[in-house]
């Protein structure tokens, strides 16, 4: 008896181990090596066994060692169960706001990073709705990389939406090939692919992972959903047309939708719709639909969008918007409201600028100085929640510009605005 329930325990101890290191240690891991590892883990054990040391203590110990392990792997593979989940089709319509949306200034036209789209000014979009700030978190990366993340903030403290920099995963830069190996069945061969030669199951796992990893999150509790967007808009290119990855995360305090839009030459590019509820607000329970306002303005602001595989078309774009805009005067405007919005939108379109040239000084220096005059207005007026972002975006701009043009002196000028509200 003793005998069986150590070579058990070993059988349990090797799949255990096996699942831990792919999951989690090793993700890519190749299946072989995890068979190795087992019938290394079986092999000790029955030379264990054999040579008469099985004793009921030590059966008793390894099987609780074991337990212990099975119960771990099966949380670790269940936190990244999207990556075993057959993506669903998700086709959408193309869609774009009417043109009274765009003169009334509820959206407004603009390229982040790769992707063109409508994007919301006011939340809800409405004349009346809370007006939109941005944020621009600080992070090493320009002028020899991409931004890290631009945040829009639509209603505060709990909804916003984030703007990441493209990314390009070894092993998932190829959209076709992608997209078979997201929408087959992991557990076994695609077939029908389309693809001038074969495609092994190891060889999707290795893609799923590449593309999924890093997008998947720690609570066990979560109910994901893994799904393939496209927007079937025949008036663009199959290039441009958008598509890629929707991840959904759903928990009784958050939502999280991912769309991850693939570029023609395989650039990830994430933009993330986060809406958390804090206890006792069970009237925005209806916000955990799909149907909410927030996820129904991103769908829009996706449905509206195109693919450029360049950043050229978007410094055109913001090129022709910015010459067509005036920065002289905004500190004199007396309405508030008016000099919020027209600061909120200005900020917006020169990040959209920023997202698309991270080598530019100008874009980053003139955001800077707007942040500037939006923190001592906000300030002036205890205006907590706009200062509370203000503050940060001006830090934010001194740093980016210290690392862009070191030598330049408006780089330290902003650094001395920067210490003169942050007193």
């Amino acid at each position: 008896m003793n005998v069986a329930g150590l070579i058990l325990s070993a059988v349990g101890m090797g799949i255990s181990i096996g699942v831990l290191l792919h999951q989690s240690i090793f993700p890519r891991a190749s299946w072989a090596g995890i068979a190795a590892l087992f019938m290394v883990v079986f092999l000790v054990t029955y030379r264990f066994v054999r040579n008469g040391h099985a004793r009921k203590n030590i059966t008793k110990t390894v099987g609780a060692l074991t337990l212990f392990l099975l119960l771990f792997a099966a949380k670790t593979a269940f936190q990244k169960k999207a990556l075993w989940a057959i993506a669903e089709p998700y086709p959408l319509p193309a869609s774009i706001p009417d043109e009274t949306q765009f003169k009334n200034g509820n959206w407004s036209l603009r390229p982040y990073f790769y992707v063109l789209g409508a994007w919301p000014n006011r939340f809800p979009v409405q004349v009346d709705g809370e007006q939109i700030f941005h944020q621009l978190p600080y992070a090493k990366g320009p002028p020899h990389q991409f931004y890290g993340s631009i945040i829009a903030r639509w209603k505060q403290p709990n909804v916003r939406l984030i703007f990441e920099g493209p990314k390009t995963p070894a092993g998932a830069s190829d959209p076709a090939l992608l997209k078979i190996c997201l929408s087959s069945d992991p557990w076994s061969k695609p077939k029908s692919t389309g693809l001038p030669r074969e495609i092994g199951i190891s060889e999707c796992w290795r893609v799923r992972e590449a593309a999924l990893e890093r997008h998947l999150g720690s609570s066990i509790f979560a109910q994901d959903r893994l799904r393939w967007f496209e927007v079937e808009n025949p008036a663009l290119t199959e290039a441009e047309r958008p598509k890629g990855i929707h991840l959904s995360k759903r928990t009784d305090d958050f939502v999280e939708d991912r769309f991850i839009w693939i570029t023609p030459k395989g650039h990830h590019q994430a933009m993330i719709l986060i809406r958390q509820f804090p206890e006792n607000h069970e009237n925005l329970r209806s916000e955990l639909d799909d149907s909410a306002p927030a996820y129904r303005t991103l769908l829009q602001a996706v449905q509206s969008s195109r693919v450029f595989g360049s950043l050229d078309a978007g410094r055109t774009w913001t090129d022709r918007a910015l010459s067509e805009t005036q920065f002289s005067k905004l500190d004199r405007v007396q309405d508030s409201r008016i000099f919020y919005q027209k600061i909120a939108e200005i900020q917006g379109l020169l990040l959209s600028r920023i997202s698309v040239d991270p080598r530019g000084f100008e874009p980053i220096f003139h955001f800077g100085g707007l942040s500037h005059v939006l923190a001592a207005r906000s300030i002036q007026e205890k205006n907590f929640a706009v200062s509370a972002i203000a503050k940060p975006n001006l830090f934010a701009a001194w740093r980016y510009a210290m690392d862009i043009a070191p030598q330049d002196p408006r780089s330290q000028r902003l650094g001395d605005l920067y210490q003169s509200i942050a007193k």
